[in-house]
């Protein structure tokens, strides 16, 4: 109890308050622009940290880590851009409203969703930190092996008429990830002698060019289609109710609270387990929050996901933030971290002098609880800052695509080179930003294959590991692996005979395919 006053009475200290609201308003300007995220914004905070008391410094890093997914979500529901990976899963219901006219509701509803998450995250951990050692061992390569796969397979079949096209898509994610190092003879793939490929594709310059280069090729397409039709630029559906709706997104939050329940929950289950990641915890809570809300009949008079579901958009940016509170359960327990950002933070606080894991609990006890207080007031602080200014945010989706276009080029390509100040990354971004704009076309999922190229490190980093431990049956040399196989065969073969049996029930005539990918 002791602790908990104490964590709590660091909070009245007027600079660390200052340097939460600092950290946090920058963070939301950094991660407004595509690519400039997640660690960047902590390489950004971290020489100013060192020249502050520790525990203000603990605040400000702790602060910017937990609320950098909240501004993502302005530009992935305005734009169709994506600020970051963690934010891809709203393309699927926020960029569709906002298109619909919604873009306030969509933000009001993404934004509370967050901060929600974020509390809940909060409050997560500071339960949590007690029993985490016994859950967080007792998963092994081959469980977390299982869990991508997982994830795979529910991301490809969230939208059951591609289901094909969704594995596709994921395998071609997967291709291209085995560019650069093999995990296990340390042999160069697919790298044709070029030293910037050694260590693989990085995710930045993929991730803005299947979004924010694709999205701006598309509109510049659009508008020169036009103009040779001699017809007058579009504007689009946003403008005529760019900011109208926001406290009904904010409703919509607690209205659909089951939604957001679920989706910060499984977001915290997500963010405990070490290099799964943010992005893929966005997606399946999205993925279950629409299969669980169609099963069960929620929502009803609600377009269908995928469509602008406003369910869609609370499911998965409560997991975001929420996700945030799961990594610091590891990584304050036993000092592991299971993101990138993560571990940024641990260093940051070994340099500081505080060593992460049994010791912080037992001599840092107090450091502790404060991170849980700033969680929680980082994310209801982020979300008001950014609701603030709603109404002049969405305003940016009536700009014209013809200006808006060259703007996000502007921006993607300053955002892709930023990261690491490499010529490779603008042509990157520039060769993906072609296959994004084909695989839209086509109708091939951009956001499954931008998750299967960030989980295909992460699938063949845990299959090595089960390999060499475990031999080539592992699947079924771990009780728990074996558990979690049955498991996902039972719903995928469940899923497939409850699509099989919709299909015939439909008439031909209703059976198409959609080449919407958000």
């Amino acid at each position: 109890m002791d602790a908990i006053v104490e964590g709590l009475g660091h909070l009245a200290d007027p600079t660390l308050l200052f340097a939460i609201v600092v950290s946090v308003a920058v963070a939301q300007v950094i991660a407004i622009i595509p690519g400039l995220g997640g660690a960047f914004i902590l390489a950004v905070l971290i020489p100013f940290a060192y020249q502050l008391d520790p525990l203000v410094a603990i605040a400000m890093l702790v602060a910017a880590t937990a609320t950098d997914g909240t501004g993502n979500a302005v530009t992935s529901i305005l734009f169709g851009v994506p600020g970051s990976a963690t934010s891809t899963a709203l393309l699927f219901d926020g960029h569709p409203m906002a298109r619909n006219g919604m873009a306030g509701r969509a933000i009001g509803a993404a934004l509370t969703a967050s901060a929600v998450g974020g509390v809940i995250g909060a409050v997560t951990l500071a339960l949590a930190i007690p029993i985490a050692r016994p859950v967080v061992l007792a998963f092994g390569p081959a469980e977390f092996f299982i869990i991508v796969v997982a994830a795979l397979f529910t991301l490809a079949y969230v939208r059951e008429e591609q289901f094909a096209k969704g594995l596709v898509s994921a395998a071609l994610g997967l291709s291209l990830a085995l560019v650069g190092m093999d995990a296990a003879t340390g042999t160069q793939r697919y790298t044709s002698d070029q030293l910037y490929l050694w260590d693989g594709l990085r995710l930045v310059p993929v991730l803005i060019g299947l979004f924010a280069v694709a999205e701006a090729i598309s509109m510049l397409r659009d508008a020169r289609e036009q103009r040779a039709a001699g017809q007058p630029a579009p504007v689009p559906a946003a403008a005529a109710s760019p900011a109208g709706g926001t406290l009904e997104g904010v409703k919509d939050v607690f209205r659909h609270f089951d939604a957001t329940w679920l989706g910060s929950w499984i977001g915290l289950v997500i963010g405990m387990l070490p290099g799964v990641g943010g992005a893929a915890g966005q997606f399946m809570a999205y993925s279950t929050v629409a299969k669980t809300s169609t099963a069960r009949g929620r929502g009803r008079g609600l377009p269908p996901f995928g469509k602008g579901n406003v369910r869609g958009v609370v499911g998965a940016d409560a997991s975001t933030n929420s996700t945030v509170g799961g990594e610091l359960v590891p990584a304050l327990a036993f000092g592991i971290p299971s993101s990138s950002t993560m571990a940024i933070v641990l260093a940051a606080l070994v340099t500081i002098g505080i060593q992460p894991g049994p010791e912080m609990l037992e001599d840092d006890l107090d450091v502790v609880w404060m991170i849980v207080f700033v969680l929680m007031v980082s994310n209801l602080l982020a979300s008001g800052m950014v609701l603030a200014f709603v109404r002049q945010l969405a305003k940016l989706a009536s700009v014209r695509p013809s200006l808006l276009g060259p703007g996000i080029l502007a921006v993607a390509f300053f955002g892709a080179y930023a990261t690491s100040q490499h010529v490779g990354d603008i042509i990157t971004a520039a060769v993906a930003g072609l296959a994004g704009y084909h695989l839209k076309k086509y109708g091939y999922g951009r956001v499954t294959f931008l998750i299967g190229f960030v989980l295909g490190p992460v699938l063949e980093h845990y299959l090595v590991l089960s390999l060499q431990i475990y031999g080539p049956d592992f699947l079924l040399a771990r009780p728990f692996a074996a558990t979690l196989t049955g498991l996902m065969a039972v719903g995928i073969a469940w899923s497939a005979v409850k699509a099989l049996r919709a299909r015939r029930a439909r008439p031909a005539d209703q059976v198409t395919a959609s080449g919407r990918d958000g």
